[in-house]
C-alpha cells in the first residue's frame, strides 16, 4: 500500500513494478484508517474466492470497436497475457481503432485492484491508442471508484450504457433518436468472430 499526491504514469509505473497493489490519495487519518480496513477486507476476500474464482473472458472487433468483456475474479498473471493475445487478435486493425470498450459484467469487484487496473488500461498507450479512446461499463460503485483513482484522469471515460458509448464514437448519429440509437448499438454486440478465454 502507497500514499502519495502525484498522480502521474511515471510514479504509477514504479507502484506497479514494486508490487503495490493500493493507492491512498486522501491524507485525512479518518479516511485513511477506513480505506486501509476496507483494503483489508477485500484481501480477505479475494483469498477465499481463490479456490473457487472463475476468470472469462469475451473480446471481439465490430465496426473498429474493440469490446473486452470481463466476467471474475481478476488475477494479475492471467490479466498479463492480454497484451499479446489483443496484439494478435488485432493485429492490423491498431491503427483504424475508434475505441476500445470495457465491459465489466459481473466482475469480482473486490479484485479491481491497482496492479490488475494499471495491467488492463496501461498497456494500450504503448500499442498507441490514446488513453481518451478507452471507455468502460460498469454498475460497480467500488469498480468505478477504483478506476476513476488510478487511471481516470488519464482521459478514460466511465459511460452509463452502450448508447453513450455510441454518440461518443460515432457523433454523426447523435442526433438519432433512441430507438435508432438502441438498434445500431445491439448490432455492436453481434460478430461471428468472439474470442473466449476461460482460465
Amino acid at each position: 500500500m502507497a500514499l502519495i499526491e502525484d498522480k502521474n504514469e511515471y510514479i504509477f509505473d514504479i507502484l506497479f513494478q514494486n508490487n503495490i497493489s493500493n493507492i491512498l490519495f486522501d491524507f485525512n487519518p479518518e479516511n485513511l484508517f477506513k480505506e486501509i480496513n476496507t483494503f483489508y477486507e477485500n484481501i480477505k476476500k479475494l483469498e477465499q474466492k481463490k479456490q473457487i474464482s472463475q476468470y472469462i473472458i469475451n473480446f471481439y472487433e465490430n465496426k473498429d470497436i474493440f469490446f473486452i468483456d470481463i466476467t471474475g475474479t481478476l488475477e494479475k498473471e492471467k490479466i498479463s497475457q492480454l497484451k499479446l493475445m489483443f496484439m494478435h487478435y488485432l493485429s492490423s486493425k491498431l491503427n483504424k481503432l475508434k475505441g476500445i470498450v470495457y465491459i465489466f459484467n459481473n466482475t469480482d469487484e473486490n479484485s479491481m485492484i491497482f496492479p490488475h487496473i494499471w495491467l488492463l488500461f496501461r498497456f494500450w498507450k504503448t500499442l498507441k491508442i490514446p488513453y481518451d479512446k478507452i471507455y468502460y461499463l460498469t454498475s460497480s460503485d467500488i469498480i468505478t471508484h477504483n478506476i476513476q483513482n488510478y487511471i481516470g484522469h488519464f482521459g478514460i471515460k466511465k459511460c452509463s450504457n452502450l448508447l453513450e458509448v455510441v454518440r461518443y464514437l460515432f457523433p454523426n448519429l447523435a442526433d438519432k433518436n433512441e430507438m435508432e440509437l438502441f438498434e445500431f448499438s445491439s448490432t455492436l454486440l453481434q460478430t461471428d468472430y468472439k474470442f473466449k478465454s476461460i482460465q
